[in-house]
């Protein structure tokens, strides 16, 4: 952003919940963009709901596979205008959900930045990486420290480092209660060339997390030619790791089978560079600009021209929340068992 600064408007995110909505929507008003991809937060898609009669056009991105975000999607579906799903699970789980709005969803796989990489792993230490928010909410890093226990109990040469932003206190009291502060680093998030020039010091790509949308950060790893051993998370990530081939998906949350996987590609070089070269090809084969670009502009040029109506029922509020019972959710209750909306 620092570097096209002129062509980015920040909001507050300290301004009111109600400020922040109308100021999205005064935004979008004030410069008639062709197209708002709203990002994951409900706020951006309540901003939505007051652009009657505009032209712009709405694509709600399906960034995870969990059902709050198929909610949302849902419940906000009469405002967009078109839905892109990167993940072929999710593709298929929406299509489901909204069978009526099938011809405006794509399947739009993300680009994956790959660069040619010297990694290399020829016996030794095996040097484990995960990249991303750091959090058992959803990511389950806790499951990451109990593996290191594993492999340090089956006596495995690793050296796992986790990147990414998030509360390590706890989780520093753990590796030090249980001696694996030798075994087990953190470090700040990073981007760019610094992450990819991080993941390049590294052998194999670790994911444990609950649920996922498409996970770019294996991806990215995986095309830079680190293997991949993860956890299902919900079978999203099934379409580019393949087990066997471009490293190893595990069934259910089976800790001790991933690091029964970590010991075999530690003891067999060879092993690890057959994974890591079908990793990256694979990666770099499906995930390419080229697709990424073609596919959403197929999407834009399909969605119909002119202005739209947006419609959004008029007395419906625009913005619940499920953690509060307040007015607006009586509202929202009522106009469901009255049929005025779904």
């Amino acid at each position: 952003m620092e570097s096209n600064s002129s062509g980015v408007h920040l909001i507050s995110r300290s301004l009111p919940l109600f400020e922040k909505i109308g100021a999205i929507r005064q935004y979008i008003q004030q410069t008639s963009p062709h197209f708002f991809i709203p990002n994951y937060k409900i706020d951006s898609y309540a901003a939505c709901c007051g652009l009657k009669h505009s032209a712009v056009k709405i694509i709600g991105v399906c960034h995870s596979d969990n059902k709050d975000e198929y909610f949302t999607l849902s419940r906000y579906a009469s405002v967009i205008d078109a839905f892109v799903c990167p993940a072929e699970k999710s593709f298929s789980t929406l299509n489901t959900k909204l069978n009526h709005r099938s011809k405006d969803i794509y399947h739009i796989p993300h680009c994956i930045e790959t660069t040619d990489s010297n990694v290399k792993f020829e016996g030794g230490q095996l040097k484990l990486v995960y990249h991303g928010r750091i959090t058992d909410v959803a990511k389950r890093v806790s499951l990451l420290l109990t593996l290191a226990m594993r492999l340090k109990v089956n006596q495995v040469p690793f050296k796992l480092t986790l990147i990414g932003d998030g509360d390590t206190k706890g989780y520093l009291a753990f590796l030090k209660k249980n001696d694996l502060l030798d075994y087990v680093e953190f470090k700040d998030a990073m981007s760019g060339p610094a992450l990819f020039e991080e993941l390049t010091h590294h052998h194999v790509e670790l994911l444990v997390s609950e649920y996922e949308g498409f996970c770019l950060s294996l991806a990215e790893s995986m095309g830079l030619g680190l293997p991949g051993v993860a956890l299902e998370c919900g079978g999203v990530i099934n379409e580019y790791l393949i087990d066997g081939v471009t490293g190893y998906l595990i069934e259910g949350s089976d800790i001790n089978r991933m690091a029964e996987q970590l010991s075999l590609i530690q003891s067999n070089p060879e092993l690890w560079k057959t994974l890591s070269n079908q990793a990256a090809e694979s990666i770099k084969e499906k995930y390419s600009k080229e697709k990424f670009i073609n596919g959403y502009h197929n999407a834009f040029v399909a969605i119909p021209k002119g202005d739209f109506t947006k419609g959004w029922p008029l007395c419906r509020p625009s913005y619940i929340n499920h953690i509060r019972f307040s007015f607006r959710d009586l509202v929202e209750y009522a106009g469901k068992k009255l049929g005025m909306w779904s």
